[in-house]
């Protein structure tokens, strides 16, 4: 019988999507009440299944991925002494992530930090001493990129202060804190350096994270359209360890489903003043984020050309996929910043976003990225994501979880962080900060911004052998910047205009 155009048939993996979804949904419930209860059991003591999975290692073992350690780098004239850090490392063990380590109850999701009794702080310093330029103070950070902290000989709560000392004539001296990513996340840490640093002047250096990234999630839509949203999201979060492959431009050689971790390298990209990168987000009308975001996406998409990519060079291919995984962090209530034992922790999740590397057009390109961006800051897709990490998770075998967090990386191309940093010039153990940046391995690169005293800090950590010639994508990042400048009327400051005329 022929159908009319008013007839609605149900599609069945329409249906079959809303059977997965009503049933996770009830899932969801059952999972959340047992979860109340154990927090009850513990005394809100708990930590997170995320932080508990960092602990666990997150990835496979056959996979060789290094510890998480995030290696905040401050960079100095005059190197602080040990008496004056000191304090920091007082002020770090108040937190009872610092002055804990972390140990696992009678299950996956009962994990706590068990505090260290008579802990000497002199160990938590370690020093090495050069006499170099500012290239070997980089090469003995990177060669201290993985250092373990776990190791039973150490027997401390898993973060340390390196310092780098350079008795030479010229060059930065540097003092490292690194710490382990199950101890907090980028966005945490913040409160705990507002409490570490001061403005030069001796005053609290406060409110580090701006406004915007303080507000949390409101729902603006109706409730049908915003249930629609929900079930989408919370099938795309499910999904996401089985979605297509990002295609295999020249950057994205090494990330296969067959990928194990190697040693990593840190290309730093040259100092730019923020004001230049405001100028062309008020220019644009974007956020500056959306300014960031294209122009790497530009350097890389540059990059592959420059290296014969087969599939950019001749255009064989529309809408090329190349994504990143972007790390979401939720807001902090005022009672849990006042907190020390729950301030520091993992409130975060990973959402995909597509790099829109095929357009041809600067313009189009931001546009682009900025009408993704919007998309991405309405959904529940974060909120969802972290529903399945924290109660759907502590149901997944072990292999199975560290399996499918490995299938999630392996799809994408990169992640990308951005930081928020002080506005001016800070002190740390008496002595003035000149530099700044963060350090993070991961299983695919991973770029980190930090903006500090109204200079942009930045860098992509990353596999040599896997992306030869990467010395050259702060090069194509600085053309990237410097061709939207032109389109936007900007201008473009001398260190930027000097790096992209090196090649």
């Amino acid at each position: 019988m022929e159908q009319t155009k008013n007839t609605q048939i149900l599609h069945p993996l329409g249906l079959a999507s809303l059977v997965v979804v009503s049933t996770v949904l009830m899932m969801f419930w059952k999972a959340r009440k047992n979860a109340k209860k154990n927090k009850e059991k513990h005394g809100g003591r708990r930590i997170s299944f995320t932080s508990a999975v960092m602990a666990m290692n997150s990835f496979p073992e056959e996979r060789n991925v290094c510890d998480p350690i995030i290696n905040a780098c401050l960079f100095f004239e005059d190197c602080p002494c040990d008496d004056d850090m000191m304090k920091v490392i007082d002020v770090m063990l108040e937190y009872e992530r610092c002055a804990g380590i972390p140990t696992p109850g009678n299950g996956k999701n009962d994990w706590s930090f068990e505090k260290c009794l008579n802990v000497d702080r002199e160990k938590f310093i370690r020093r090495i001493e050069m006499d170099g330029d500012d290239k070997e103070l980089h090469k003995l950070i990177e060669e201290n990129f993985a250092v373990n902290l776990r190791s039973s000989e150490r027997n401390l709560p898993w973060w340390e202060i390196l310092v780098i000392q350079n008795n030479g004539p010229s060059g930065m001296s540097a003092v490292i804190i690194r710490i382990e990513h199950t101890i907090a996340d980028g966005f945490s840490l913040v409160h705990l350096f507002e409490r570490v640093l001061t403005n030069e002047d001796g005053a609290p250096v406060t409110d580090i994270i701006p406004k915007s990234m303080k507000r949390k999630f409101q729902v603006k839509d109706g409730k049908f359209k915003f249930f629609r949203k929900l079930c989408k999201a919370l099938f795309d979060s499910l999904t996401l360890p089985l979605s297509r492959f990002d295609d295999d431009v020249f950057f994205c050689k090494a990330i296969t489903k067959d990928m194990v971790y190697s040693k990593r390298k840190a290309i730093v990209f040259p100092t730019f003043p923020f004001d230049f990168i405001q100028n062309l987000k008020n220019s644009a009308n974007v956020t500056v984020n959306d300014i960031f975001f294209t122009c790497f996406s530009r350097a890389i998409r540059d990059y592959c050309i420059q290296h014969d990519c087969s599939i950019l060079s001749n255009n064989t291919k529309k809408n090329v996929q190349f994504r990143a995984l972007l790390p979401v962090a939720f807001p902090r209530s005022k009672e849990e910043i006042q907190d020390t034992s729950r301030v520091l922790c993992n409130k975060w999740v990973l959402v995909p976003a597509d790099m829109g590397i095929d357009h041809p057009d600067i313009i189009g390109h931001l546009n682009y990225i900025n009408e993704n961006m919007n998309k991405i800051k309405k959904s529940p897709f974060a909120y969802c994501a972290r529903q399945c990490q924290e109660i759907l998770g502590p149901l997944l075998p072990s292999k199975l979880r560290k399996q499918t967090l490995f299938d999630i990386f392996c799809r994408h191309s990169l992640v990308f962080a951005n930081v928020p940093g002080p506005s001016s010039s800070c002190i740390f153990a008496k002595k003035k900060i000149i530099a700044a940046q963060v350090f993070f391995c991961n299983l695919i690169p991973q770029v980190e911004i930090l903006t500090y005293n109204k200079q942009v800090f930045m860098n992509i950590v990353l596999d040599p052998e896997g992306i030869p010639d990467s010395d050259t994508i702060p090069i194509y990042f600085c053309k990237a910047l410097i061709s939207l400048a032109q389109k936007l009327n900007v201008s473009v400051p001398d260190c930027v205009q000097n790096c992209a005329n090196l090649k």
